[in-house]
C-alpha cells in the first residue's frame, strides 16, 4: 500500500478468517493485527500541516480486493473505524466547552468542516451551545421584561428557535441538537407562565372580593352603621362570592386577612375614622361564622387554621392605631405650642382636646395652663414688637422728612439756616437730629442726585462732567458746605506732598489734589479755600501761583512747593532778601495808599491792616519761591488774602476758616443795624462803630465788637451773634420780599380814574419796572412794618435761650432727686406710653 507521512504498515504472518465474519479476534499479546497505527515523527512534537484531501485510491483498491483477500477487508474496516474515532475525539476536544461565538470563530480555520462527519459533529456542539445561550436569554427576558399578562409565550419561543436556526443556515444537524437542548428550557418557562396565570387569576379573584368588602366597610362607616352591622354585611356576601366567583368559604376567610391589612392604610388616609376602622376590624375577627351548610364555626380569630394569623393581623392593626394616636397627640400638642408661640392659640380647640376622654393622660393640667400662659406672653411680646417696629418706621419717616427738607433748603441756598430738630426715636424717647447731621444728609442727597442727573444728561461725557462740576460749585458756594469728593482728594494730596518721593516722581494723589484745587480756585476762589483748608490751600496756592504766572510747569511747581514747605531756608538768597524788604516797604505804606496793595472789594474797610500780615507773608513766599518782583508779589498776595475776609459793616472779618453763608456780610450788617437801633444808646455806639469778631471756642457764634478797638461792646447773650440771629434776619428779609411783591401788586392795581356809580376804574399801563420813587415808598413802608417783627424775633430768641437754661436746671435737679421706678410689666402699652413721655423730659446728653 502507499505510505503516508507519520504512518507505517504492520504485516501479519497468516490471514485470520474470523475477521471476515466481523468477529473480534483475541490476539496474542505478542502479536498485533495488521493495520495502520500512528507513530511519532523523528521530532519531539509533530503537528500536521493543513493539506489537501489525500488520494484514497489504495483504500478503494483494498475494498475492491476484499472479496479476494480477507486480510485486505479487515484492513479497510479498521482504517475507516479508526479514522472516525480519531475525528470524533479531536472535535470533542476542540469544541467542547466553547460558546456559540467561539465555535463559529474556530470553524473558520478547521479542515474538519469540509467533511460531512465533521459538519455533523461540529453542528452538534454548536447547536447545544446556542440552545444554552438562548435558554438563559429566554429565562432572563421572561423574568424581567416579558408581558406575562398579555404576551404570546409560545410565539416568542417559536421565534427564538426560528431565529437561531435561520442564523445558522438551516443546518439540520444544528437544528436537531438545538431543539433537543432548548426543549427543556421552553418547557420550564411555559410551566412558569401557567403557574403565573393561575396565581394571577386567584389574586384577581381575591382582589375583587377584598375590594367589595372594603367598599362595604367604607360605606358602612360613612352611613354611621355599627361595627357589628358592617361585619354582618361582609359575611352575607360569602354565599354570593362562592356561587359567582367560585371562592370557597375558607378562601374568603383568608381573604379577610388582606382586608384587615388594607384597612391599616386607612388610618393614615382617613385619620378621622380611625376609631371606626379599629372597631370594624375587631368585629370581623370576633364575629361567629357559619360554613356553606349553615354550621356554626365560631369566630375567625378562634379558627384552628388561620386564627393565629388573624390574631397577628389584629395586633398589627392595633399597634399601628396606637402609633398613629401617639403621633396625632404629639402633632396636636406641637400645633398648640406653635399657635401659642405665635400668640394665635385656638383656646376652644385646646379645651376640647384636653376634655376628650380618649386623650386622658396625654396632656396634664400644667401643660394646659402653660399653653395659655405662653399665648399671653407671645401676644404681649408681639404687641410690643409691633409697637417697636412702628416706632422704627416712624423714626425712619421723620428722618426721611428732615433729609428731604434739608435737601430742599440746600437747593434754595439756605442750608445754613437749618436748626436742630427733635424726633421720636424707636425707643419712644426724644431724639435730636443736629443741624450738622441734616446738612450732611443734604450733601449726600445732592451728590447722589447729581450723579444720577450727570449720567443721563445731554452731550458728550466731558460736557456732562463740566456741567455737573458747575452745578456742584454753585450749590456748595451758596450753602457753604464741604464736598467730601473735593476736600478728601485735596487734603490727601497735601499730606502726600510731605512724603518722600522715590526717584523724583510726584504721588498721583498730589497731582489730583492740585488739579482739583486749581479748577475750584478758577471757578470760586473762596470755595477752593474752604474745601481744601487753610494749610492745604497755602501749599497748593504756592504751586498755583508758580504755574499761573508761567514761571514753572505743574510738576516743577509742585516739587518746588513741596521743597519750600519742608525747608524754607533753602530759598533764602540775596535777591530774595532784597525783594522781601521791598515787600515790607510796600506793606508799611498801606495807611497812605491801601489800593496800591491790590485790594478790590475790601479796599475801603477801616481795618485794612488786619490783612497786611497775611499779605506780607504770602508775598514773601512768592518772591522767594517764584522769583517775582515785589509789586507783582504784593498784588497777587493781596488778591489771595482778600478771599479770606468778609466785609461786615465796613470792617474786614476773617471768615476763611468758618462755614458762613454767601451773603454773610450783608446779613451781619443788617443785624448790626438792628442792634444799634435797640442797644446803641445803652452801649454808647452807633452802627458805624460796630463790627463782629469770632467768638472764642465756637465755630458758629460771633460777638459784637468796637470796629476800632476790636473789643466787645458789652458782655452777655445780647452782644452775641448766633446762627439763630442770622436766621431771624434771613426770615425778615424774606418777609420783606414777600411784602414788597404784595405791595407792588396792590399799587399797580390802583385805578387812575373811577367811573362814578359803577365801581369800575381805569389803571395806568406799566411796561417797565418800578420807578425809584415807587421803590423808596414801598421799602419805607416795609421797613416800618418789619422793625416790629425783627424785634419780636429777637426777643423770642432771647426768651427761648433763657427758658431753655431754666428748664434744664430744673430737670437736672428733679432727676437727681426722683427715685428710679421700674414698670411691673414692660409689655403694657400704657406703661410704654408713660415711660416714653418720661423719657422725652430727660435732658439730652
Amino acid at each position: 500500500m502507499a505510505l503516508t507521512p507519520g504512518l507505517r504498515p504492520f504485516q501479519e504472518d497468516a490471514p485470520d478468517t474470523s475477521r471476515a465474519r466481523g468477529a473480534v479476534a483475541q490476539q496474542d499479546p505478542g502479536l498485533k493485527a495488521s493495520g495502520l497505527n500512528p507513530v511519532a515523527a523523528p521530532v519531539s512534537q509533530f503537528v500536521r500541516a493543513m493539506t489537501a484531501p489525500q488520494d484514497d485510491s489504495a483504500d478503494r483498491l483494498a475494498r475492491a480486493l476484499s472479496d479476494w483477500s480477507p486480510a485486505l477487508q479487515r484492513f479497510a474496516e479498521a482504517h475507516t473505524r479508526d479514522d472516525a474515532e480519531e475525528r470524533q475525539a479531536r472535535i470533542a476536544q476542540a469544541y467542547g466547552g466553547l460558546d456559540s461565538a467561539q465555535i463559529l470563530e474556530k470553524m473558520k480555520s478547521d479542515p474538519d468542516v469540509e467533511t460531512k462527519m465533521g459538519q455533523r459533529l461540529i453542528a452538534k456542539y454548536h447547536g447545544r451551545a446556542a440552545a444554552e445561550e438562548a435558554g438563559r436569554a429566554v429565562a432572563a427576558y421572561y423574568a424581567n421584561d416579558f408581558d406575562k399578562d398579555g404576551g404570546d409565550l409560545p410565539g416568542y419561543l417559536k421565534g427564538v428557535r426560528e431565529n437561531a436556526v435561520k442564523a445558522n443556515g438551516g443546518n439540520p444537524y444544528f437544528a436537531g441538537e438545538f431543539d433537543s437542548a432548548f426543549h427543556n428550557t421552553a418547557q420550564q418557562v411555559q410551566a412558569q407562565q401557567v403557574r403565573y396565570r393561575a396565581e394571577r387569576s386567584a389574586e384577581a379573584t381575591q382582589e375583587t372580593v377584598q375590594a367589595g368588602w372594603l367598599g362595604t366597610v367604607d360605606q358602612g362607616i360613612k352611613a354611621g352603621s355599627s361595627p357589628e352591622a358592617i361585619a354582618a354585611a361582609v359575611r352575607q356576601s360569602y354565599e354570593t362570592n362562592r356561587h359567582i366567583l367560585k371562592v370557597s368559604f375558607p378562601d374568603q376567610d383568608r381573604a379577610l386577612l388582606g382586608v384587615i391589612g388594607a384597612m391599616k392604610g386607612k388610618l393614615e388616609a382617613d385619620p378621622a375614622n380611625a376609631d371606626q376602622y379599629l372597631a370594624v376590624v375587631k368585629a370581623l375577627a370576633g364575629t361567629d361564622r357559619v360554613d356553606a351548610q349553615g354550621k356554626k364555626l365560631g369566630t375567625l380569630e378562634g379558627s384552628s387554621t388561620i386564627g393565629p394569623q388573624v390574631s397577628a393581623a389584629v395586633a398589627s392593626f392595633e399597634a399601628a392605631y396606637g402609633q398613629r394616636r401617639d403621633r396625632a397627640t404629639v402633632d396636636a400638642k406641637h400645633g398648640f405650642w406653635s399657635q401659642a408661640d405665635r400668640g394665635e392659640l385656638d383656646e376652644k380647640s385646646l379645651r376640647t382636646f384636653f376634655d376628650e376622654p380618649r386623650n386622658k393622660g396625654a396632656m396634664t393640667e400644667g401643660e394646659y395652663q402653660g399653653y395659655l400662659r405662653l399665648n399671653e406672653r407671645s401676644r404681649a411680646s408681639l404687641a410690643a414688637e409691633r409697637a417697636k417696629q412702628a416706632a422704627k418706621e416712624l423714626e425712619k419717616d421723620q428722618r426721611k422728612l428732615l433729609d428731604s427738607q434739608a435737601l430742599d433748603a440746600g437747593d434754595r441756598g439756605s442750608l445754613w439756616t437749618l436748626k436742630d430738630q427733635d424726633i421720636t426715636a424707636a425707643n419712644g424717647e426724644a431724639k435730636t437730629v443736629s443741624a450738622k447731621d441734616q446738612q450732611d444728609a443734604a450733601v449726600s442727597g445732592f451728590l447722589d442726585r447729581e450723579q444720577f442727573v450727570a449720567s443721563r444728561g445731554a452731550g458728550t461725557p466731558a460736557q456732562r462732567e463740566a456741567a455737573s462740576f458747575a452745578r456742584k460749585v454753585e450749590w456748595f458756594s451758596r450753602n457753604g458746605q464741604e464736598n467730601p469728593e473735593w476736600s478728601d482728594v485735596m487734603k490727601r494730596g497735601a499730606v502726600a506732598g510731605n512724603s518722600v518721593m522715590v526717584g523724583g516722581e510726584l504721588p498721583q494723589v498730589l497731582r489730583e489734589g492740585f488739579q482739583t484745587y486749581r479748577r475750584l480756585a478758577a471757578a470760586a476762589p473762596q470755595l477752593a479755600l474752604a474745601q481744601a483748608g487753610s494749610e492745604a490751600a497755602k501749599f497748593y496756592d504756592v504751586a498755583d501761583t508758580l504755574v499761573s504766572s508761567g514761571v514753572q510747569d505743574e510738576g516743577t511747581a509742585l516739587a518746588t512747593a513741596v521743597a519750600y514747605h519742608r525747608d524754607p531756608s533753602k530759598f533764602e538768597s540775596v535777591t530774595a532778601r532784597v525783594r522781601s524788604e521791598e515787600v515790607r516797604s510796600r506793606i508799611a505804606g498801606i495807611a497812605s495808599n491801601p489800593l496800591g496793595l491790590g485790594f478790590n472789594r475790601l479796599a475801603g474797610v477801616s481795618n485794612i491792616e488786619a490783612m497786611s500780615t497775611e499779605t506780607q507773608k504770602l508775598a514773601d513766599i512768592y518772591v522767594k519761591v517764584g522769583g517775582m518782583g515785589a509789586d507783582e508779589a504784593v498784588k497777587r498776595a493781596a488778591a489771595r488774602v482778600e478771599q479770606n475776609f468778609t466785609n461786615v459793616n465796613g470792617h474786614a472779618v476773617r471768615t476763611a476758616d468758618r462755614r458762613v453763608p454767601p451773603d454773610f456780610g450783608s446779613l451781619a450788617g443788617e443785624y448790626l443795624k438792628r442792634y444799634a437801633e435797640e442797644r446803641g444808646a445803652t452801649v454808647g455806639r452807633e452802627v458805624g462803630d460796630l463790627s463782629i469778631a469770632p467768638m472764642p471756642n465756637s465755630a458758629t457764634n460771633w460777638m459784637v465788637v468796637d470796629r476800632i478797638t476790636g473789643l466787645p461792646v458789652e458782655m452777655g447773650p445780647r452782644a452775641a451773634l448766633t446762627l439763630d440771629d442770622l436766621r431771624a434776619v434771613q426770615e425778615v428779609r424774606a418777609d420783606k420780599a414777600r411784602l414788597r411783591a404784595e405791595r407792588a401788586s396792590a399799587d399797580r392795581l390802583k385805578p387812575l380814574v373811577v367811573i362814578p356809580g359803577t365801581g369800575l376804574g381805569v389803571s395806568k399801563p406799566s411796561l417797565r419796572g418800578y420807578s425809584p420813587e415807587e421803590v423808596a415808598g414801598i421799602n419805607l413802608n416795609i421797613d416800618a412794618e418789619s422793625t416790629a417783627q425783627a424785634e419780636r424775633i429777637r426777643e423770642g430768641s432771647l426768651k427761648r435761650s433763657e427758658e431753655r437754661a431754666k428748664t434744664e436746671a430744673a430737670e437736672d435737679k428733679a432727676r437727681a432727686e426722683a427715685p428710679t421706678v421700674e414698670p411691673s410689666n414692660p409689655f403694657k402699652p400704657s406703661i410704654l406710653l408713660r415711660d416714653s413721655k418720661r423719657a422725652r423730659k430727660q435732658p439730652r446728653e
